[in-house]
């Protein structure tokens, strides 16, 4: 998976700002499924704060809601790939 597919992971599952079940359980597949380098993982946490402060900061009414998700993202890539 190309950094432009995890982008587009990211900014599905940030538009809602929710991370539900099965959002989860799809998005941990996706990244079992690439298995990046944990060399990587710096990378793909960066992209998702850069995509939620880029996108979704200004119009966002609920910060810690995007923040909740974004730790969800955060938390997920480093359960799969450093665990």
């Amino acid at each position: 998976m190309s950094d432009s597919a995890f982008a587009r992971l990211y900014r599905d599952i940030m538009k809602d700002l929710t991370l539900d079940a099965d959002e989860c359980e799809s998005f941990v597949s996706a990244i079992e499924k690439e298995n990046p380098p944990p060399d990587k993982v710096p990378k793909l946490r960066s992209m998702a704060f850069r995509i939620a402060s880029q996108e979704y900061l200004e119009e966002c009414s609920d910060i810690l809601s995007l923040l909740k998700c974004l730790n969800a993202i955060v938390h997920a890539i480093e359960l799969t790939c450093l665990v």
